[in-house]
């Protein structure tokens, strides 16, 4: 178990009956940690609902992060709206005209997620 972020090395141990089998040390960075005893995976969410969708499509981000940006794209990778976005938790609806796939993507400096979207 890691208690801070940062470059770690690790070596996993295998143990059957007297035998012990140990792999190659690797180096990995460790990115999420247990921050104020809430683990800051559970804070960089994206949930997107309905998808597909024949309208309106509802975002909710909880982030621990001050300001994210948030964009949408359409599948030809044309920015349809940008905006930047702030706070913990954020709940959107936004209105897809044309049918087709559209990408939701919040970028912020811990982390940068997309999302897949069908309207139909």
């Amino acid at each position: 178990m890691f208690h801070n972020s940062g470059q770690e090395t690790i070596q996993l141990r295998l143990h059957a009956g007297e035998c012990i089998s140990l792999s190659p040390e690797k180096s990995v960075n460790v990115f999420d940690c247990l921050k104020n005893s809430q683990d800051s995976t559970e804070l960089n969410q994206i949930y997107t609902y309905p998808n597909p969708t024949s309208g309106y499509i509802y975002i909710d981000i909880t982030q621990n992060a001050p300001t994210s940006d948030l964009y949408i794209y359409n599948a030809a990778g044309t920015i349809i709206p940008h905006e930047i976005i702030a706070g913990q938790q954020i709940h959107k609806s936004i209105e897809l005209d044309l049918p087709g796939f559209y990408y939701i993507r919040v970028v912020n400096e811990q982390f940068d997620k997309k999302v897949k979207i069908l309207k139909i």
